[in-house]
């Protein structure tokens, strides 16, 4: 049930909430949208330095989906292609300009990089519906709130099914209450999941290359993620992962392309 604040009429997220966590913070500026967000340690995946990409996604979501004057949705494809790890410190800045606003679409470039004057380590190409979505985000400063998830991966929350697939039970922590789904940055995190748990042999992966296309809600749940293609005959290792809605004869909610390396880093 979503609740609702007198002050700006917009829904309140539960404090352990995936982009709760995330602590984002948001700025419309001339038609570009500005973001960041802290580097913080449940960002990594487990026993790496390397912030897994499903949530480098998330924060495009959710930054370029303000372009260009507010929330917009729902959001159709998201793509992030990454130059170089993301930093290991600091923040993650994000500056999102709209290439076209028609009527019924936007499509937007996000560049991300360790501050506004570095140079980007990564880029993002978005497309929304022209859809508003009610008031932004607040704006100002937003304090980093303490996790009580070792990881992301864990707050996710998603189980082992097969060898191929992972299944997500929906839950508060992930749910998208204005579209009435899993957010799409968690449909994302836990695509590139499930290209790690199929292709890693037990080790970690991240993604390099995440493509995601949006098609349908998750009515019922669970949120089946299956690996259906696999290439790894050299160091890139990439995967086609398809997102159904198990208990509503297997809808495909999304899909992913991914490309994903084993990170070098790696510790125990």
């Amino acid at each position: 049930m979503k609740q609702v604040t007198e002050a700006d009429n917009r829904p309140t997220l539960p404090s352990d909430h995936y982009i709760t966590m995330l602590a984002i913070e948001i700025a419309l500026t001339d038609g570009e949208v500005h973001g960041s967000a802290p580097v913080r340690r449940e960002l990594f995946a487990p026993g790496t330095d390397r912030v897994r990409t499903g949530l480098l996604a998330t924060m495009v979501d959710l930054v370029a989906g303000h372009a260009p004057i507010g929330p917009v949705g729902p959001t159709i494809d998201l793509r992030v292609m990454l130059f170089e790890a993301a930093p290991t410190s600091g923040r993650i800045h994000l500056r999102c300009r709209p290439l076209r606003t028609g009527k019924r679409l936007i499509v937007s470039e996000t560049m991300l990089s360790a501050s506004p004057e570095a140079a980007p380590f990564g880029r993002a190409l978005t497309t929304f519906m022209n859809v508003s979505m009610g008031p932004p985000m607040p704006r100002g400063v937003r304090p980093t709130p303490p996790m009580q998830y070792a990881s992301f991966d864990e707050l996710l929350g998603a189980q082992v099914r097969d060898q191929y697939s992972l299944e997500l039970v929906p839950h508060a922590r992930v749910a998208n209450d204005v579209q009435a789904t899993v957010q799409g940055g968690a449909q994302a995190l836990l695509a590139e999941l499930a290209a790690e748990h199929t292709l890693g042999a037990g080790r970690r992966l991240v993604a390099t290359d995440l493509d995601m296309r949006y098609l349908s809600r998750l009515k019922v749940g669970p949120l089946i993620a299956s690996v259906n293609e696999l290439h790894s005959g050299d160091a890139n290792m990439r995967a086609s992962v398809s997102l159904v809605d198990g208990g509503n004869d297997a809808t495909l909610v999304s899909h992913a392309s991914l490309t994903l390396i084993a990170p070098q880093d790696q510790h125990g």
